[in-house]
């Protein structure tokens, strides 16, 4: 039993979500309204703002931050703007300083974390809790979706900000295989047969909570073959979660093949009658896309189904081939 973390090739979906959270800001009456802007270039874990700050440079009046001390210094920044890099690795303007902080029309702020309040996540050094009180303007954060959370705690000293834009939160999917079944130790091609949990797999379930219980899930949703309800069920004896059952997470139909005993050393010879592995993508994206809807996102959810079934999930997902993904054992756990 083990647990996998977020791979690195979810940098495509963060650059993606970045490009649409800018594309929403530039869309915003505030925005476009707004003639003198102070932005802040962005660093690797933030949305990127530095296309925003090249488009609008000699467009609009851009004011950028630069670290002086304990407090933030404004300067303008224009194509004829020198840069430095300053504290943190951020790029800073070497242009005049503003010091009339009521020629700004909006300030786009940045956030480790927000919340739906307007309540912001720095840092830890408190640079904007002492620059935002002097700004009259209005004041918008921006971040990826799973930086907006529902509430965050406050002290006293922290600002907020008017509202924020982001993109509606994804469903945080787990994605778990069934434990292991009487035909998986005799080495037989389940498919979509019902399958018999042994002891050793309904063992090996109970102990996975321990490593289930710090997800705070909110709902499972389950193949609706025997192996995978029972596994389920067995979890929620503990976890008392809402259950959804579906089809869609069904494994691999194997046509003709079903049943067929299978000793590892030799590649399975597959039926024109069985399930192609396009079907079975397409399955995936149908679920994929289920998840979308307004009632799951947000939610830590637990996806029981089977090994084959979730490696094609991952493959869609990603944008892999299947053969990329590692093969998953029975109790194991990914983040997806």
């Amino acid at each position: 039993m083990s647990t996998h973390s977020r791979p690195q090739s979810s940098d495509n979906l963060l650059a993606s979500q970045g490009e649409q959270i800018i594309a929403e800001l530039e869309a915003d009456p505030l925005f476009r309204s707004a003639k003198t802007i102070l932005l802040f270039c962005s660093l690797p874990d933030e949305v990127n703002t530095h296309t925003l700050i090249e488009t609008y440079k000699d467009k609009k009046n851009i004011i950028l931050p630069t670290v002086c001390g304990d407090e933030l210094e404004l300067h303008s920044y224009d194509s004829q703007s020198a840069t430095t890099v300053g504290a943190f690795n951020i790029t800073e303007s070497l242009g005049p300083i503003v010091t009339d902080y009521t020629t700004i029309d909006l300030a786009v702020i940045p956030g480790m974390a927000f919340d739906k309040n307007g309540h912001r996540l720095g840092r830890g050094k408190g640079y904007y809790d002492r620059l935002l009180p002097h700004l009259k303007c209005p004041k918008i954060g921006i971040c990826y979706p799973h930086q907006l959370l529902n509430n965050l705690p406050t002290e006293p000293h922290d600002m907020n900000v008017d509202r924020v834009v982001s993109l509606p939160q994804q469903p945080i999917l787990y994605l778990y295989r069934h434990g292991e079944t009487e035909e998986n130790r005799n080495h037989i091609l389940q498919g979509c047969m019902p399958g018999t949990l042994t002891e050793e797999g309904m063992q090996n379930i109970r102990e996975s909570i321990s490593v289930l219980n710090p997800l705070l899930l909110d709902s499972i949703i389950c193949s609706d073959l025997k192996r995978c309800m029972d596994t389920a069920e067995i979890l929620n004896s503990e976890l008392d979660l809402p259950i959804m059952f579906t089809g869609l997470l069904r494994e691999r139909d194997w046509g003709s093949a079903t049943g067929a005993k299978v000793d590892g050393q030799h590649r399975i010879l597959i039926p024109a009658d069985a399930e192609s592995v396009d079907d079975m993508k397409e399955r995936a994206r149908k679920f994929l896309e289920l998840t979308q809807q307004p009632e799951w996102l947000g939610k830590h959810i637990l996806v029981v189904s089977h090994g084959l079934f979730l490696r094609c999930m991952q493959a869609v997902y990603y944008g892999k081939e299947l053969s990329d993904i590692e093969r998953m054992h029975n109790c194991e756990v990914r983040l997806l």
